[in-house]
């Protein structure tokens, strides 16, 4: 790009920018994006957590790629707690690995501390920000330790490409005085009402959507499709963790340029989401149920043009929510 043309279109993002006008469709530049996973582990279940215990344990197996999700209280009132993840090596060669994570908290507001994770997982994402780990064969080596005060979440969405090596991670809960011995193996199958938890397959779904510029469109992001755990049968309502591509031909059947408003509004509850629409990072804070927040404004010139959009529903929203393509204001 030459300098001139530089200056211009950095002037024309500045101005719309501070002045709330629309930008033109620019769906063509590559941005860096999550590794493919093949497996997702959830680990949201019992999400208060009250003692001493294993909250996850999953084995990576032949996976090149995992991600990890984690959403848990301190629901003690009298004690700190400490939440870790832990990974082990199963090889019999070194595992190295690299690490992307997302991590919020701990604070008290769970929807606040979800956002949060969510918000750095893209951030490293988009950066390119992974921490390079080598694992001995048949050893441990922490990923995550945080030490939660009395009512304090902590959420996280962590990204593992695996270049050597077959893993075991854990999610553990220690009260103060106790450690790996106090915990009971078969309090890592315990669980305690509806939070989603578990491995599930494939974790990425990719949709294709026509908005014409001449009606409104809407999509109920995350509201079918449910991912299931193959070995213990739950299913992941709301599918959270999920990454999800939505491809948006937008049509404009008129012989001029014309203006589309994505919305995003909460559909069963509260809720707040990171959408990236044509590479930009958009940050929608929490809302409540049926709030409506733009998520942006874009001159389509005549013909078809797409809209590229990457997002994950996040721990604490009430997904699935609403995304609403409206022409004109």
């Amino acid at each position: 790009m030459k300098p001139r043309t530089r200056l211009h279109a950095l002037a024309m993002l500045c101005c719309a920018a501070m002045f709330g006008l629309p930008l033109p469709v620019d769906a063509g530049r590559p941005i860096p994006l999550p590794c493919a996973a093949d497996l997702l582990f959830v680990s949201d279940n019992p999400e208060a957590v009250r003692g001493t215990r294993g909250l996850l344990y999953a084995e990576t197996e032949t996976a090149t790629c995992v991600r990890l999700l984690y959403h848990h209280e301190n629901a003690r009132s009298d004690s700190p707690m400490a939440i870790q993840v832990w990974a082990r090596d199963d090889d019999d060669v070194p595992a190295h690995l690299a690490l992307t994570l997302g991590a919020g908290g701990p604070a008290p507001n769970p929807m606040s501390v979800g956002h949060r994770a969510i918000l750095r997982f893209w951030q490293a994402v988009l950066s390119g920000a992974a921490t390079s780990l080598e694992i001995a064969p048949h050893q441990w080596k922490p990923l995550v330790q945080t030490v939660l005060q009395p009512h304090d979440v902590i959420s996280g969405l962590a990204q593992l490409q695996i270049m050597t090596g077959r893993l075991t991670i854990v999610v553990l809960a220690y009260l103060p005085g106790t450690s790996e011995a106090d915990i009971a193996p078969a309090s890592f199958f315990t669980r305690v009402g509806t939070h989603p938890f578990g491995v599930f397959k494939s974790p990425f779904i990719e949709e294709h959507l026509e908005a014409r510029l001449d009606q409104p469109r809407g999509l109920l992001l995350a509201g079918a499709g449910y991912l299931s755990s193959p070995t213990q049968g739950f299913m992941l309502k709301g599918n959270y963790g999920v990454v999800y591509h939505l491809r948006v031909e937008c049509v404009n059947p008129s012989g001029r340029p014309m203006l589309l408003t994505v919305k995003f509004s909460p559909f069963h509850g509260p809720a707040a989401g990171i959408l990236i629409v044509n590479g930009t990072l958009v940050d929608i804070p929490p809302l409540g149920r049926d709030a409506v927040r733009e998520i942006g404004r874009f001159q389509i010139p005549p013909g078809r043009w797409p809209l590229d959009i990457w997002t994950v529903p996040e721990g604490a929203s009430a997904y699935p929510v609403q995304l609403e393509f409206v022409p004109g204001g």
